[in-house]
């Protein structure tokens, strides 16, 4: 009778959705056909209607059973759909966070870092990258040359699932100002000018001052000194300075700070010849 035609156990489903092609079956999934009447069990026949298991994205492979109950001379056909469906974005595997660069270094992306990806089903089809616009950093002295950055990063597979992320770059101007052609040290007679000649100062970000200090010493007669200057560049990232102390070389002092440079030279006034 028409009414005995069999059916598929509970829990069988005409559509089974995966995430990745690694999770459809090897094998055709086994199932029992169960007999709405009285007689023996349905005999199951089963077999593959159609697959495709290499097209990225939309891999599927549809079965087919036919339950037939020999007694009544009925079939019951059934179809179960196993479908890929990636909707999963790519993940992370290495971020670097916590990352400081000079700001000497921060015009090159190159120094920015890289995210790594992986997918769990498919390949990262493309990685992009995106900057925001720098802010100041609360942790550094406030100066052109300490800031943060925000990096966006997009990942996506080829499945089209994206992932993104962000991760901060910290900017430092950790270089000090570099001074050059120091004034050598000199002797001078006493109606003999004194020199206006300043060193030459360079910096790498914050731009700088040039802090000059003169310090007199008495020789063993009015007319005999020794005048000490002192030179100080300073860029806007360094922290309070101290004058350097009276010295008799050109030779730079230790800094103070990362962004401090120093040095010194003496000019000697001689006495003037007896008339």
């Amino acid at each position: 009778p028409a009414g005995c035609i069999p059916e598929m156990e509970a829990g069988f489903q005409d559509t089974v959705i995966v995430s990745c092609v690694g999770e459809l079956p090897d094998a055709i999934p086994s199932y029992a056909a169960v007999n709405p009447c009285d007689g023996p069990a349905p005999i199951l026949v089963t077999s593959v209607l159609d697959m495709d298991t290499t097209t990225s994205c939309s891999e599927f492979i549809e079965y087919q059973y036919l339950a037939i109950n020999v007694s009544a001379g009925v079939v019951g056909v059934y179809t179960q759909l196993w479908l890929v469906q990636d909707e999963t974005g790519p993940y992370s595997t290495s971020v670097p966070n916590g990352l400081v660069i000079g700001c000497e270094d921060a015009g090159n992306a190159d120094n920015y870092g890289e995210v790594a990806f992986a997918d769990a089903c498919n390949s990262v089809a493309a990685i992009t990258y995106s900057m925001g616009e720098p802010y100041a950093d609360a942790a550094a002295p406030d100066c052109e040359g300490n800031y943060l950055m925000d990096r966006m990063v997009t990942a996506t597979d080829n499945c089209g699932n994206e992932t993104m992320l962000t991760y901060t770059i910290s900017v430092r101007d950790t270089v000090a100002p570099v001074l050059g052609n120091i004034p050598a040290d000199m002797a001078l007679a006493c109606m003999d000018a004194l020199p206006t000649a300043l060193p030459t100062v360079g910096d790498n970000c914050s731009g700088y001052t040039l802090q000059v200090t003169e310090a007199e010493t008495a020789g063993d007669c009015p007319q005999n000194y020794t005048l000490t200057r002192s030179f100080i560049a300073v860029d806007g990232c360094t922290t309070p300075v101290v004058p350097c102390r009276p010295c008799r070389s050109a030779t730079p002092l230790p800094r103070k700070s990362p962004s401090l440079q120093r040095t010194c030279s003496s000019i000697a006034v001689r006495p003037c010849p007896r008339t």
